[in-house]
């Protein structure tokens, strides 16, 4: 050992059940059952006790070391048996005075109670975790849910439209492009119209205008390859543009009740999206706040049950470890950006004199946004590794941990004698 190594401290109570530790072995008790007169059989049945574990194999109890986390109970019926052991080694005591027995059978005997109890899990981090993922669901519904009550609007704006004379024709149409989600549109019957009108009258004069670059190169081009893509482009613009007069004059001739109702069908569709959306995030915000007390309920499993699952709860604190490190370290990185020192620039004048001045960084907007997107980053993997833990442990908290069966006929017999 160095002189400067630290022994390390090993795990007393729960904590030392929940790592799974024992300060002896089985072949300790076997040791000491050999060096024993008076305690031999009360040894014996120690043994038997340690060794009734399912994880512990008929090669192990032959003489091959035991791992000490073997030798803890994985159900309850083991956690029974083995108490049943302990209470019969503890009667053929013959020499209480034996100290190492004592404390053997003891720390043995704290293993049975903490197995037969159940313990709360859940952890407060990842809980925040969760709670930070809330802001973040709730800070990106507040667009679509905006959004939502806007074209609420537009849509009763249309229901109202006052009838109006709607003659357009479609050579007099402007060619206009309006996105599918702008509102000045759904102003009036007459601008409705004039912008579907003009949306056909824009897709049609771009592709006329492509027809005519394409029969120029169709004229100079000599590669037949490039000529074959260009001649099967050509008959589909020319296609495309018969689509959008044919479209474009059924449009101006639709009469106020016919725009009226398109009108109202397309707003509605957008106004449905951004519902769907909206509503989309506000159901998984009261998932996980359904889920903050289930998963304090549910990850609370016997003691025989955590040491069922030691090797996974080790895969799963090795995933907690990672994400909060990483999140930590890109949010730290983030603030420490604010840090980075400005330029020294070096300034000589024409009588030879030179000055030396601190001037701003010229990166400091990508500065600002590595900043932003650290901290943005950090907030997300932190969100997303703790809404991992909690929803893991949740359903398989509730579908290991309780007796489901049992709990619902006691409620049917309940409800019955009511």
């Amino acid at each position: 050992m160095g002189l400067f190594s630290k022994k390390k401290k090993q795990p007393t109570g729960d904590k030392a059940c929940q790592q799974g530790y024992l300060s002896f072995s089985p072949d300790d008790v076997k040791k000491q059952e050999e060096a024993s007169k008076d305690n031999s059989e009360a040894y014996d049945l120690l043994w038997q006790a340690m060794t009734t574990s399912s994880h512990i194999s008929k090669r192990d109890k032959k003489g091959n070391e035991v791992p000490i986390d073997d030798v803890y109970p994985v159900s309850l019926e083991e956690t029974l048996e083995m108490e049943r052991l302990l209470n019969e080694a503890e009667e053929k005591i013959q020499d209480h005075n034996d100290e190492p027995l004592n404390n053997q059978i003891g720390e043995l005997r704290y293993i049975i109670d903490w197995s037969k109890k159940r313990h709360f899990n859940f952890s407060w981090i990842v809980i925040l975790g969760v709670i930070l993922g809330l802001f973040v669901l709730n800070h990106f519904r507040a667009y679509p849910r905006e959004q939502a009550k806007k074209w609420k609007a537009i849509v009763n704006k249309v229901d109202n439209w006052v009838e109006q004379d709607t003659t357009i024709t479609w050579e007099n149409t402007q060619a206009r492009y309006y996105s599918s989600i702008e509102d000045f549109r759904f102003k009036s019957a007459n601008v409705y119209k004039a912008a579907i009108v003009g949306r056909q009258k824009s897709g049609y004069n771009y592709d006329l205008n492509r027809i005519d670059e394409i029969k120029g190169q169709l004229d100079t081009v000599k590669s037949k390859d490039k000529k074959k893509r260009l001649t099967k482009e050509l008959k589909s613009c020319e296609k495309y543009i018969e689509e959008c007069k044919k479209d474009g004059e059924e449009y101006s001739k639709l009469e106020f009740k016919e725009l009226k109702k398109m009108a109202e069908k397309d707003c509605k569709t957008i106004y449905k999206r951004y519902r769907k959306e909206a509503r989309k995030y506000t159901f998984w915000i009261w998932v996980f706040i359904i889920m903050i007390p289930l998963y304090i309920i549910a990850d609370r499993p016997y003691g025989w049950m955590e040491t069922r699952h030691r090797l996974e709860s080790k895969i799963l604190g090795g995933i907690k470890k990672i994400g909060y490190a990483l999140a930590v370290g890109m949010f730290s990185g983030g603030v420490a950006m604010q840090f980075m020192p400005d330029l020294l620039v070096k300034y000589t004048y024409s009588n030879g004199r030179t000055e030396t001045r601190s001037e701003m960084n010229p990166d400091n907007v990508m500065i600002m946004m590595m900043k932003a997107l650290l901290i943005i980053g950090a907030i997300f993997v932190a969100a997303i590794t703790s809404a991992f833990l909690m929803t893991y442990s949740t359903v398989t908290g509730l579908i290991r941990n309780y007796n489901w069966e049992s709990i619902l006929a006691t409620a049917k017999t309940k409800i019955g004698k009511k």
